[in-house]
């Protein structure tokens, strides 16, 4: 039902604001009223809609330009229930529609896309110059799983609006695409706002292939950016994670390599555990502090019914 779609673009449409910020806070909660008012006025008038499933696609569009919002949300329910019939239409209207009408669109779009529609969603991404409407083109895209979303959900993580680089680090974490997992990680890395937040959720969805893509990309990486990602694939379980994480024991930089020794051994590998207990002893308190970190999640972890080494070469993910 579009209202609940309404309810989840609460959440994206305020910035994913935090509890600090009262003004966002109070906000929220206007639009939450709002939908259950909407909510209410539906249930109230069950068969206002009735026509629209019988109706040409020109009355549906029409009727999600109204200024009313209920009959906006109706005729989007009439749309999704036709989707098959009119999708060449819905994909014209979501591109050159009023910003009413594209919104609406791409509401709908964002649970039901398919690769079929994913040239059309992209050439509709061009034109989506609001936050509103390009917020959900970009999860269209991300439920399209089409290859062709790829380059234009990461460009949108350096958008301006921070609502649609969250919008773009959701997507981008539902696409799957492995090769996301370098641009994430320099997201990550920023520590900038929500978008940066949500970045290791993304890729910890990737799994287990970003290994590689993370590995090529690791020299353009400083010694801080390199330990935020090190921690971030605590979240990702995987022969060649595991393999990236042990190599990472060799860093150059101390910070990098005990945390690479924390994750693995809250993992139940002590692959790192010398490094830690070397690193234990150094008159910097930072690392000292670090290593015992590691010392202690390899001490509280489950242990492992497989032997800790590196697997054979045939044994890993490419």
């Amino acid at each position: 039902m579009l209202v609940l779609a309404l309810a989840v673009a609460l959440a994206v449409g305020a910035g994913c604001s935090r509890e600090s910020d009262p003004a966002e806070a109070q906000r929220v909660a206007e639009l939450e009223r709002r939908v259950a008012l909407l909510e209410l006025r539906m249930a109230e008038t069950p068969g206002a809609s009735a026509g629209l499933d019988a109706a040409a696609f020109d009355e549906i569009a029409k009727r999600l330009d109204s200024a009313d919002p209920l009959e906006r949300l109706r005729a989007g329910e009439a749309l999704g229930r036709r989707l098959a019939e009119f999708q060449v239409d819905a994909l014209r209207l979501v591109k050159d529609g009023s910003v009413r009408q594209r919104e609406a669109v791409a509401v709908l779009l964002s649970t039901r896309a398919t690769q079929a529609m994913a040239s059309g969603l992209v050439a509709a991404h061009d034109t989506a110059t609001e936050a509103r409407v390009r917020i959900w083109i970009d999860r269209a895209l991300g439920a399209s799983g089409s290859a062709e979303a790829f380059d234009v959900l990461v460009a949108d993580l350096s958008h301006a609006d921070e609502t649609v680089r969250i919008a773009a680090v959701q997507a981008l974490g539902r696409l799957g695409d492995p090769r996301a997992a370098a641009p994430l990680a320099r997201l990550l890395a920023t520590g900038e706002g929500s978008a940066a937040e949500l970045a290791a959720g993304a890729l910890a969805r990737l799994g287990d292939p970003v290994a590689v893509f993370l590995g090529s990309t690791w020299g353009t990486h400083g010694p801080r950016e390199r330990r935020v990602i090190v921690a971030a694939l605590g979240r990702v379980t995987g022969p060649a994670v595991d393999a990236f994480l042990r190599e990472r024991l060799e860093d150059p930089s101390a910070a990098v390599a005990l945390e690479a020794a924390r994750v693995l051994g809250a993992r139940g590998d002590m692959t790192g555990r010398d490094v830690a207990l070397e690193r234990l002893k150094s008159e910097d308190p930072a690392i000292a502090q670090a290593a015992r970190a590691a010392l202690d999640a390899m001490e509280t972890a489950p242990s492992r019914a497989t032997d800790t080494a590196p697997p054979p070469a045939d044994e890993r993910t490419p």
